[in-house]
């Protein structure tokens, strides 16, 4: 079922691209017409395809190779944020400590399994990342991923996605410390993640105030929701409602009704609820479903990148 992660983090990179950036209040009306017809998806899923056929190229995270493929010149990237527009421009990886790096991180998850997860999505995200609460963020969606066709769930399934996330924590102290600054929060992502196992049967709306409130400190901003680009808050906020899902359609659906980030949450709880469940299809339209399903058992059975489309035409 890992398979089908792609698939779901597409659906809901789709169902809330439309209203990313608007208040909860703003959503609420708009959230049964969601999709509009057409929607494309934004650079989610556009990233996450990338890495997935790195991956069917490489068979393993080369990071040197990954930079130059996230940086063609030809690539049609939608809707980047700033942190990855100076990488962009600069080829070096930045100080941030957001999403970006766990939107695209599931691939890795489907690759690979429990067993070589976290030193794979530690790479990945290094590319991008100096900041590691943006790594240890993208080591979660990742591991949520390996795990998600257990049958674990709910505070189970958080407290062994958070023991993977503070072993990558540490060997990034001890393996790669030169690179972050003195001041770096070297566990702050695994420890949001465990305060929130205790918010995993609470509705969503709860979940995402009370771990914005608990991320608010240890953020840039002094006021942090939720669903902020702040990967302590809204990838922590995706995983618990992923984790706690009964029915995966209703939690991606819940997820963009939180406002904010609603694309990037929506993309991480998709693609770990489709791995959970093994949604095969969703009841909206999910552009070019039948390739990332096609994708996502390449990636569990080894494939390569035969008869596959070049990178920008993947992603256009």
């Amino acid at each position: 079922m890992r398979s089908l992660a792609l698939l779901g983090l597409a659906a809901g990179d789709v169902l809330g691209a439309a209203v990313e950036g608007m208040d909860r209040s703003a959503v609420a009306p708009r959230l049964d017409g969601l999709p509009p017809p057409g929607t494309a998806w934004t650079d989610d899923t556009q990233q996450a395809l990338l890495v997935a056929r790195h991956l069917l190229e490489h068979s393993e995270v080369d990071g040197v190779a990954l930079a130059v493929e996230l940086r063609g010149p030809d690539l049609p990237h939608r809707g980047i944020g700033p942190g990855f527009a100076r990488f962009l421009d600069t080829g070096m990886p930045q100080p941030s400590a957001g999403n970006g790096a766990a939107m695209r991180s599931a691939p890795i998850g489907v690759r690979f399994g429990p067993e070589r997860v976290v030193d794979e999505a530690i790479v990945a995200a290094m590319v991008t990342h100096a900041d590691p609460r943006g790594v240890a963020a993208a080591v979660a969606v990742a591991a949520a991923v390996a795990h998600a066709p257990g049958d674990v769930a709910g505070a189970d399934l958080l407290a062994e996605i958070a023991e993977d996330v503070t072993d990558a924590e540490h060997r990034l102290f001890a393996d790669h410390g030169l690179r972050f600054g003195a001041g770096d929060r070297w566990h702050t992502f695994s420890e949001a993640l465990r305060a929130a196992i205790g918010e995993v049967d609470e509705p969503p709306a709860v979940v995402a105030d009370r771990v914005g409130e608990r991320a608010a400190p240890t953020s840039a901003a002094s006021e942090t929701g939720g669903t902020h680009p702040y990967a302590p808050a809204s990838v922590v906020t995706a995983l618990v409602l992923a984790a706690a899902a009964t029915d995966p359609v209703e939690a991606v659906r819940a997820a963009v009704a939180l406002g904010g980030d609603t694309d990037t949450v929506a993309a991480i709880t998709g693609a770990v609820v489709g791995a959970r469940f093994g949604v095969e299809s969703w009841p909206w339209e999910v552009p070019r479903a039948d390739l990332l399903v096609q994708i996502g058992e390449r990636l569990v059975d080894g494939g390569g990148t035969e008869g596959l489309p070049d990178a920008a035409e993947l992603i256009a």
